[in-house]
This record gives structure tokens, C-alpha cells and sequence, in this order.
């Protein structure tokens, strides 16, 4: 993840690591060791996605499911396009 992360400076891009529970640490730790502090975002992935549902759906109750399916819909277009494998890929059931 670092060195994708390392590629992506590279290429004048900002890198974002969505991350759950421990791997806020861990992210923040192999970035200090990889000499990036402070060159990669470093967040936690529920705050972050419900934080932009509640802004991409104007806070509208009623707005949420849509803007949710949207959401995952470009999601997972990105992951197929440039990841390696489906596992990064959203599915609601």
C-alpha cells in the first residue's frame, strides 16, 4: 500500500488510505517508516463514507439509499479499472 502510495506522489497525485479500527495506526506507522508523514491522508473509512453521504445527498433522509447505490456504482467502476482484483470491490446486499 505504501509503495502504491509512493507511485502516486510520484505521479503528483495525493493519496488517501481508507482504513477500519487498527489499520489507522498501521497506516500511520509505514508511512513514518516509508519517510511520508504528512504526504498521505490517513482516514477511517466508516466516518469518511458516511460522512459524504450525508453531504452528497443534501442530508436528505430520503436521498440517502440513491446516493449510497450511486456511490458504490463509481466505486467499484474505479476498483475495475485500476486494481488488480475484485476483493476492494462493494456489494450491498
Amino acid at each position: 500500500m505504501i509503495r502504491k502510495c509512493r507511485l502516486n506522489l510520484e505521479a503528483g497525485a495525493k493519496p488517501l488510505i481508507l482504513t477500519v479500527g487498527e489499520g489507522m495506526t498501521v497506516g500511520k506507522a509505514n508511512a513514518e517508516v516509508a519517510g511520508l508523514t504528512g504526504r498521505i491522508d490517513i482516514m477511517d473509512a466508516e466516518q469518511f463514507i458516511a460522512g459524504n453521504l450525508h453531504k452528497l445527498s443534501a442530508f436528505k433522509v430520503a436521498d440517502r439509499r440513491v446516493t449510497l447505490q450511486k456511490l458504490v456504482e463509481t466505486d467499484n467502476t474505479i476498483i475495475d479499472e485500476h486494481e488488480t482484483g475484485p476483493s476492494l470491490r462493494i456489494n450491498i446486499g
